[in-house]
């Protein structure tokens, strides 16, 4: 499972980036799409295939590709609902 988590994750920011070199370590610093609308929308999308609660609290967590990644393995969903 894990790999299909990494490879979802991957897939999702070079469809919202459209940066075709996306990989493990892909950041929103090496990344010149990886933007605020980005966040959103990548957020957005992990959201719905992970089902991963995305807030405020860990939004921040949205800045590279390891981080969503981990983000999904801890299953971490937001404190506030």
């Amino acid at each position: 499972m894990s790999n299909s988590i990494e490879q979802k994750v991957i897939e999702v920011v070079k469809e919202v980036t459209r940066e075709p070199n996306i990989d493990i370590n892909s950041t929103d610093q090496n990344v010149t799409d990886w933007d605020s609308m980005a966040y959103l929308v990548i957020a957005s999308k992990i959201e719905d295939f992970f089902g991963v609660e995305v807030s405020i609290n860990n939004i921040e967590r949205f800045n590279s590709v390891s981080s969503i990644i981990n983000l999904i393995r801890s299953g971490d969903k937001d404190p506030n609902v």
